[in-house]
């Protein structure tokens, strides 16, 4: 065992030579995360559910005033590239035809979690705070509650709620019908 490893953390340009080289490719589910390579977790079948239900209802709901983008790209700064399940984004498509997302873009931020509630809580919410996210969801899926952020400060939020499943939830910065939350949980 080799005590006190070297890390070598990678830039966003770095991290897309990877794929260039095609040591990574477009299949591979892999985050980039404050300079260090993730793998995410296993998508579960309940996880996916949600996903679906939370992009049906927001396609649904906001077709004309946002864009909702599902495991898709996000820039978050110059050493992190991720992958957040459901993105809502400023209804500006032809910008995102030669450019991935970023923090401005975005007016919410959705992570559904089970086994990647620690993940998601930690370093997710750290690197979407500092990165201005003005709110941020976690699906906490074991728990079925909503967990909400909204004002950044820092790496953190300086307003933090949960809902539960019989709740009713609106996001702050989109206009939009009332989500059941009952309807997201399997």
């Amino acid at each position: 065992m080799i005590a006190d490893a070297a890390h070598y953390r990678f830039s966003v340009a770095q991290y897309h030579q990877l794929g260039v080289a095609g040591i990574l490719t477009e299949d591979d589910r892999i985050e980039l995360l404050h300079g260090e390579l993730i793998m995410p977790f296993p998508l579960s079948i309940a996880h996916n559910f949600s996903v679906q239900e939370l992009s049906r209802f927001f396609i649904g709901d906001g077709e004309k005033r946002y864009i909702v983008s599902p495991q898709c790209t996000l820039l978050v700064g110059p050493a992190s590239e991720v992958l957040p399940d459901i993105t809502l984004l400023r209804r500006e498509p032809r910008e995102y035809r030669d450019r991935h997302p970023e923090p401005a873009d975005v007016l919410l931020l959705i992570e559904v979690a089970s086994d990647s509630i620690a993940y998601d809580r930690g370093s997710k919410l750290r690197a979407y705070a500092a990165a201005g996210i003005p709110e941020y969801w976690i699906v906490n899926l074991r728990e079925s509650r909503v967990e909400i952020h909204r004002d950044p400060a820092g790496e953190t939020f300086r307003a933090i709620h949960s809902a539960a499943r019989g709740d009713t939830l609106t996001p702050a910065f989109v206009e939009s019908d009332p989500l059941p939350l009952a309807e997201i949980f399997p």
